[in-house]
Parts: structure tokens; sequence; C-alpha cells
């Protein structure tokens, strides 16, 4: 199932002929208000063509949300919780190690209270970076600064707000890859600082990582990185003398030399194509 809704005047082949009967059209009605009612509410994220929008649905934030979920309680273990009152057994395994979490720490020893504070202070880390944190910034920065000031561009517009959305975009991302690439070593640091023998503390602090989805959210905001370069070499573009682009009765950028339109198109599909890596990426969260 596409992210993307179609473009603008796309037909579908297969479209079925019209309701035949007042409870069918009831039906359609009650659900096109349904629908458009959270598609108002969530709004749209990413758009494919900066020329025609194709906003994300709903089910893009959702992917968000779900992912921040999934962040925050995979990286615990599964221990009950009518067994957490009484402690564990010493821990010789990672995956040991990451269940400390599901104890009570006041019930521990003193060892293993101190591997169990690290490892849950930096589960409460992760708030700040998980999906639907980030992913709430972007769907702010992107789809309702960036993206409506760059389709109002005209030549000779004052671009400096949607350059400064685009460096606030830019930086959330770089914030995001450098928090996960190091995330892993972090942990394994303070778990040796706690008195975990160094080669199990490095092992708990790459499984911690990995359940926390480390290289999910790299290559996601890499993804986002990129897209705001490309939208950036797009407005340097645009921001070109006016004798040098225009737009059309339609709205579309005209340039006055070839040159300059190859570097925009070529922007263009980078963009598109670094969109096309964001709706992969979260399409595992959204089609379940």
């Amino acid at each position: 199932m596409d992210i993307l809704r179609p473009p603008p005047g796309h037909r579908d082949d297969a479209a079925s002929s019209p309701p035949r009967n007042r409870f069918s059209r009831f039906v359609f009605a009650l659900l096109f208000l349904v629908i458009g009612m959270l598609v108002f509410f969530i709004g749209g994220l990413v758009v494919r063509n900066p020329e025609l929008p194709n906003y994300l649905l709903d089910r893009f934030v959702r992917g968000f949300r779900d992912a921040a979920t999934h962040s925050a309680t995979n990286v615990r273990g599964v221990v009950g919780s009518a067994e957490n009152l009484k402690p564990p057994p010493p821990p010789t395994t990672p995956e040991q190690y990451l269940n400390l979490m599901s104890y009570d720490e006041r019930t521990l020893p003193s060892d293993e209270r101190a591997a169990a504070s690290v490892l849950n202070q930096s589960t409460a880390s992760l708030e700040e970076f998980s999906f639907v944190r980030w992913g709430y910034e972007v769907d702010q920065l992107l789809g309702r600064q960036i993206l409506p000031g760059f389709r109002k561009i005209q030549p000779g517009s004052d671009v400096s707000e949607i350059r400064a959305a685009l460096g606030k975009c830019n930086e959330r991302a770089k914030g995001v890859i450098e928090f996960y690439q190091n995330l892993a070593e972090q942990i394994a640091g303070k778990l040796i600082s706690a008195g975990v023998q160094s080669s199990l503390a490095h092992q708990t602090g790459e499984l911690f990582a990995a359940r926390a989805h480390s290289q999910k959210n790299v290559s996601t905001a890499s993804e986002l990185k990129l897209a705001c370069k490309s939208m950036t070499t797009m407005v340097d573009l645009l921001t070109k003398p006016p004798v040098n682009w225009k737009r059309d009765s339609a709205g579309r950028v005209v340039f006055t030399t070839q040159a300059m339109a190859d570097q925009y198109n070529a922007a263009s599909q980078e963009f598109a194509s670094h969109v096309d890596a964001l709706n992969a990426a979260f399409k595992p969260f959204i089609s379940g």
C-alpha cells in the first residue's frame, strides 16, 4: 500500500461506478467525512514533487509513534511484575543485564543496581530522540513551514524563514544520527564505570542500541538530512536574480538557462528519491 497520495489528476482505471442507492451514498459520505477529519487533524509531512505536492497520510505520523513505542519497550526485559520484587540471579549475558530494568532497583545488589540505573537512565534518554518526538518536529518544520513557503517563492522573495527552518531540520537530523551512532559506546562506558566487565558491557551496549532501532533511526535521519540538502539546493536556485527564472501561469518554475533548469530538476529528483526512502523506512511500521 502506497503511503503517498496519488498525484493531482490521477485516475484509477479500476474505479467503480457511483453508488446506486441511498444507503451506499450515505456510507460513502460518512467514510469520506471520517477520512477527511483524520487527514485534517494529523496533517501531511513530505511531498514527492515540490511543484505538485502529495502529502503523506496520517499513517506516516503513526509510524513515528509506533516506532517510538517499540524503541521504549524493546530495550527492556520480559520479567513479569510478580517476579520483579525479588532479586534475579547475577547477570552473565547481555540479555540478563537488560532484564535488570524490569526489576525494582531497590531489590538489587549494589553492583547490579548501578548497572540497572545506567540502563534505566539510557532508556529515559531515548524519549528525546524517539521517532514520535523528532518525527513530530520534522512534520512541523518540513510539512508546515518549509514546503508551504517554498511553493510561495517568487523572484526576489525573502527566503530567510525557509532557510532557518531548513537549518533546524538539518540540525535535528544530525543530532539523531550522532545520538544513535554513539549510543552503544556510551552505554558500554557507563556500564564499565558501574563495574561491568568490559566485553560484556560492550555486548550489552550493542544489544541495547539494536533494540532501540539505532540503525533505522540513523538511516532514516540520514535520508531526512539529504532531503533537506536537496531542498536547500532548490531554494538557492530560486534566490538567483529575478532575470534568471519566473513562474508560469500554472505556478511552475521556468528558468532562462538550461544549466539552471538541469540543476533544479536534479535536486528535485534527489528530493523525491529521499522521500521514497523515508516511505520505505516506515512501511514496516504502518503495514501491519
